[in-house]
């Protein structure tokens, strides 16, 4: 992973607000750490995206933390190789997410459950990019196309 300057982080992320009507509203109802203001001093290169702030925005366009900053990501994966007990990790996950997943369909649930699976059994890193890509082009909010039977960035 092609670690990118800081210009070029603020490049990405301001493509991705291109499409964002109103700022404000979208950093508050995102919970993006400092605001509007910050988000402006991240899309002009002012001051550079913080971990923080990266998982905001990765969940809030619904994108991996690479797509945000692949710095972060790397920091993020870094520190996840530290952690010793990963039941217990999986176990406060679980415990975190078992509220929300009762507002899922149960066609939801059982696509998690199938991609917590094969993820245990060992599918590719590749595979899950597919699937992702797959579920934005469905969703229709990406910068995505199909291409020659395979998914290409728009961009490329």
């Amino acid at each position: 992973m092609r670690i990118w300057t800081l210009s070029e982080e603020a490049e990405h992320l301001a493509e991705r607000f291109r499409g964002v009507p109103n700022r404000k509203e979208f950093a508050t109802d995102n919970s993006i750490p400092g605001g509007d203001a910050m988000v402006y001093q991240h899309i002009t290169a002012k001051r550079p995206i913080g971990r923080e702030a990266a998982i905001a925005y990765a969940k809030a366009f619904g994108c991996g933390l690479e797509e945000i900053s692949p710095r972060i990501a790397l920091e993020v994966m870094a520190a996840a190789a530290l952690v010793g007990n990963s039941k217990v990790v999986n176990d406060v996950a679980h415990e975190s997410t078992s509220e929300k997943s009762q507002k899922l369909s149960p066609e939801s649930r059982a696509l998690i459950t199938a991609i917590i699976d094969a993820d245990n059994n060992g599918l590719g890193a590749e595979a899950f990019k597919v699937l992702r890509q797959t579920l934005r082009l469905f969703r229709g909010d990406d910068q995505q196309r199909l291409v020659r039977g395979g998914i290409e960035d728009a961009d490329h």
